[in-house]
């Protein structure tokens, strides 16, 4: 009796081990790149207001770099793209204000801190975004860009 609860515990313990194993992200692939850029913009904790500046300072630069690395390999596999959008009408500055100000509701919570929008002191507007969130982007960026004909003559 007592071998089939030790080959009964083995046995549990063998495929809990491989589910675990095979259910991580692996690295390198998009899914860890995400995880790894939201973990790397998300906020400090607590103990972040009491540490001294040089320590905040070194924390804060090295979250830059992670941030900044994964977000290339992002960009890299094809999960981001680049767009530039040339501004006729209004200034870079104002149309990117208006869309930041609108683009919660382009896409799900999920893409939201993904959207980057870098307006150059020239007129034309860079985009950083989804695949999936750039058309509609595009139209905000355009209605803002051109609005449309207002009732006054």
């Amino acid at each position: 009796m007592r071998k089939w609860i030790v080959i009964a515990v083995v046995v549990v313990l063998v495929a809990g081990s491989a589910i675990y194993v095979l259910s991580q992200r692996r690295k390198g692939s998009v899914e860890y790149h995400r995880e790894a850029y939201f973990e790397a913009i998300a906020p400090p904790g607590k103990w972040f207001g009491f540490a001294p500046r040089i320590v905040r300072h070194a924390w804060l630069e090295r979250r830059q770099g992670r941030a900044s690395f994964h977000w290339e390999a992002l960009l890299e596999k094809g999960y981001l793209t680049n767009r530039e959008f040339v501004i006729s009408n209004a200034s870079a500055w104002s149309v990117r204000d208006a869309v930041y100000g609108r683009v919660d509701w382009v896409n799900s919570t999920d893409y939201t801190p993904m959207v980057h929008l870098v307006a150059a002191y020239t007129n034309v507007l860079r985009v950083t975004a989804p695949p999936k969130a750039m058309d509609k982007l595009g139209a905000l960026i355009r209605e803002a860009d051109v609005p449309e004909k207002s009732a006054v003559r």
